[in-house]
């Protein structure tokens, strides 16, 4: 049972963003602009994956990791890339903003914006917190432990 999750987590991750991201838009409904909300919800889902792509193109663009993603970018096309890092993104320790601090602010803000009418805002972090708690879970699933960047420790095994 469990590899057959980690089978499925693994082959339909980003997909599993957008549906637990949708979680955050359902909630909104009573406030607003459908449309408008779930876009909000796709940005919030997707910005802290950005940070995989700073940390390979950028500050971490010297590790064995980023060199070997950058070749299969370079050999494979953007659907090697796609593919090497749907199987290796756990990983990439080193990546700053996937941490316990970064979920708290996060979730934070969700309630602050909720609470004082902001809802769009709301929304956004809200799918932002998701991913990260959607993250963690593949950690567990995956390793049986959380990996070391959600305790601020970047780059441990």
């Amino acid at each position: 049972m469990t590899e057959k999750l980690k089978r499925t987590s693994e082959k339909y991750h980003h997909w599993i963003h957008i549906i637990i991201g949708s979680i955050a838009w359902i909630l909104s409904w009573k406030w607003g602009d459908h449309a408008v909300s779930f876009v909000v919800v796709l940005i919030g889902t997707y910005l802290p994956d950005a940070d995989h792509l700073f940390f390979i193109f950028g500050y971490g663009r010297k590790t064995e990791y980023s060199e070997r993603i950058r070749k299969c970018l370079k050999d494979g096309g953007i659907c090697g890339f796609i593919d090497y890092s749907k199987k290796n993104h756990k990983d990439c320790t080193w990546v700053v903003s996937h941490n316990l601090l970064t979920l708290i602010i996060s979730s934070g803000l969700t309630w602050v914006f909720i609470a004082s009418g902001h809802v769009l805002l709301g929304v956004f972090f809200a799918s932002w917190s998701l991913h990260y708690i959607y993250d963690i879970f593949e950690d567990l699933l995956f390793r049986g432990r959380l990996n070391p960047n959600w305790l601020l420790r970047f780059g441990g095994k």
